[in-house]
Order: structure tokens, then sequence, then C-alpha cells
């Protein structure tokens, strides 16, 4: 078996990619929040911040199944194993995810990611929980690409999306991973919802995003990553 060495990643990351943007060559699917491997099914551990550069780091190693990512404590923990013989410890702040290779029943495919439409009102809590029932997140637009696929789903109206500004008013992240928000395309005027509208939409027929009251009932799309 031939792994690459951490220092091989650095050098990769660092001198070949450049400032462009990290893209891991393998898909992963969020499997569960504050969950981490039980130690004997850690392979290696390593201190990285970011969770694209930890999947890269699964990519490089050719028995690496799945990772764990805290962007708190900026670990990064691999994983060797199938899903099947796996052992978890409940570990508030980590993220567990597995390589995906096909497409979920039920989803319909764009790219690189997998997207299934709820066409039916719920809260944005309640629109998340469904996701996360699926083994999937709801879905964020990060580009015009992404932004059009879930768009397709309706001609008008709006879908949640997964931003929301309540920790720092003004601050939009995703609170699945507490990243900030790098895609943002305004409706003209917006945000101006103030602390009253906390949460994302998209906008579907001018296709961009504005604030809403977290508590408004909106169809929304789910998505998960396929390879």
């Amino acid at each position: 078996m031939v792994m690459r060495s951490w220092l091989g990643i650095i050098w990769l990351l660092v001198f070949q990619l450049g400032p462009r943007e990290l893209q891991a060559e393998y898909m992963y699917q969020l499997a569960v929040r504050n969950v981490c491997p039980a130690q004997a099914n850690i392979a290696k551990e390593i201190g990285i911040k970011g969770q694209t550069t930890c999947s890269l780091a699964c990519d490089a190693d050719a028995a690496c199944q799945g990772f764990a990512h805290s962007a708190q404590e900026g670990k990064c923990r691999i994983i060797y194993g199938s899903q099947t013989k796996f052992q978890a410890a409940t570990i508030f702040g980590y993220n567990m995810f597995w390589q995906v290779t096909n497409t979920p029943s039920g989803f319909t495919r764009t790219g690189n990611k997998a997207y299934r439409l709820f066409a039916t009102g719920m809260t944005f809590s309640n629109a998340r929980l469904t996701c996360w029932s699926l083994m999937s997140n709801l879905a964020l637009p990060v580009n015009n690409i992404t932004r059009d696929a879930i768009a397709s789903f309706s001609p008008s109206g709006y879908f949640w999306i997964l931003g929301s500004d309540v920790v720092t008013e003004g601050t939009w992240m995703n609170p699945d991973t507490n990243e900030l928000l790098t895609y943002q395309p305004w409706v003209s005027g917006q945000p101006g919802g103030g602390t009253a509208e906390n949460c994302l939409a998209l906008d579907l027929s001018l296709k961009k995003f504005f604030d809403l009251g977290c508590s408004v009932a909106a169809w929304f799309v789910c998505e998960k990553p396929v390879y």
C-alpha cells in the first residue's frame, strides 16, 4: 500500500494548487454530527482547520474510507475500515464523513451533487432536520452552477438554503459547519430583516438570496455529494 506523506500533501496544496479553490477527488457525505471514530478506527490524526483540506488528506491515503473533522479543535481524523465495522464515540464539534459512490434513492444527480425537492412547507429548523434524516444537508449554492441546479426545481417562489446569521447579526454562515458563506448573491436591498430574519432563502425567479424569518414555512431541497 502506498500512502502519500503529509509533507507531500502540504507541498501539493501550497505549490501546486496555489490560490485556486481546493477540490477533493472523491466526494463525501455528512454521516452524523457530534460523533467521532473510536480510537481503534483512527488511522491517524492531523492538525487541519479546513474541512476541504481534511477531505484532501483522505484522498491522498489509499486506505482512507472517511474522516471526522472538528473546526473548533482544528483536527482531522482519518478513518480506515467500512461503515459496517465502525465504532463511534459522541464528541461535540466533530462531523463524520464517508466516501460516496452512487446517487441515493429519491435524489436527482446534477454534476457532483444529488438533490431532492420537498414541496412541503417547513420551518428552517425542520427542513434541516428532514435533510439530516436522509443523511444529507439542506442545499446551499456555492456558485452559479449549484444555484441554478437548486433553482431548476421551480420557476418561482423561494426555497430555504443553508445559511444563517443567528450567531452574529450580519455575518452569514453555514450553521452545519460554522464556515462563512463565500458566495452571497443578494437581492437588491437585502439582507434587510435585521434580527427578525436570521435565515437564508433563495428567490427562484431572481436566483438571488434574501433573509427570512426562520419560523416561516417554505419548500426546500436537500443535497448530498455523489461520486
